[in-house]
């Protein structure tokens, strides 16, 4: 499901009540951080991939740094997760 732009709260919409056996979640790594910690505590991280040029968050992007800033993060979220 793309969610790109999308408010957080459909986010959460769209992981509550699904019956997923595995879920993705994939977001500018400068993003992670403006997630709930009700998410993100499930949240483990399985790849990055740079470079990636978030223009929606230039802001919080160079607030991340160089690095991280132009990182893509790609998640496994936990099945423990009843958000």
């Amino acid at each position: 499901m793309d969610l790109a732009g999308a408010p957080q709260d459909d986010l959460v919409a769209s992981l509550s009540g699904g019956d997923y056996n595995r879920t993705f979640i994939v977001t500018p790594v400068a993003m992670w951080s403006t997630l709930p910690p009700a998410i993100t505590n499930y949240m483990e991280l399985d790849k990055l991939i740079f470079p990636h040029l978030d223009l929606d968050h230039v802001l919080e992007s160079m607030d991340a740094g160089v690095l991280d800033g132009l990182r893509l993060g790609l998640y496994t979220l936990s099945p423990d997760c009843y958000y």
